[in-house]
């Protein structure tokens, strides 16, 4: 409980400062990213959409915004998000990260792939692109190219269990 009373402290001093802050801008995405390690995902996606909306040329606030979407499970405003932070900045890692997640999960397989060769092309062995790449081919029952881009992941220990389930039961069968 003292842990979550600093952290409240915290908060309250974020948003103090957010009231007088000279760039409003950083000091909410402060606010928001506090917020979220709270727990408390809708108030910072608040956060994030204000910031956004004070800042919309600025590439870093409409990523959180975009983030704070996908966190709310809003995968259709963060995938309109993440591409205008491509407008802003075509070689923003995180965001074309997240649209090679999204289409996934849309079970559009070849947008999915082709974002994630995008990132893995800025970043090789950029791990959230790798695990797209293994749940499509897992998806596809391409067991070999998933056993592949798995053993391209550096840290396969950094994979979710559910990820390594997916690909033991996949490059078992």
């Amino acid at each position: 409980h003292e842990k979550n009373g600093r952290d409240e402290d915290a908060l309250a001093d974020i948003k103090r400062a957010v009231s007088v802050a000279q760039d409003k801008v950083a000091a909410l995405i402060a606010y928001g990213t506090m917020l979220e390690k709270l727990n408390r995902q809708s108030e910072a996606l608040r956060a994030y959409r204000e910031a956004a909306e004070l800042a919309p040329s600025q590439s870093a606030a409409q990523f959180r915004k975009g983030w704070g979407q996908l966190t709310t499970a809003s995968l259709d405003d963060a995938w309109h998000t993440f591409h205008r932070v491509l407008e802003l900045d075509p070689n923003h890692l995180p965001s074309i990260a997240n649209l090679a997640d999204i289409a996934y999960r849309h079970g559009e397989n070849a947008e999915a792939r082709q974002f994630a060769d995008r990132a893995i092309a800025l970043q090789p062995g950029h791990i959230p692109a790798l695990v797209v790449l293994v749940r499509v081919a897992t998806a596809e029952r391409n067991f070999s190219a998933a056993q592949s881009h798995l053993e391209a992941i550096p840290e396969p220990e950094s994979l979710g269990p559910l990820d390594r389930a997916n690909i033991i039961g996949a490059t078992a069968a």
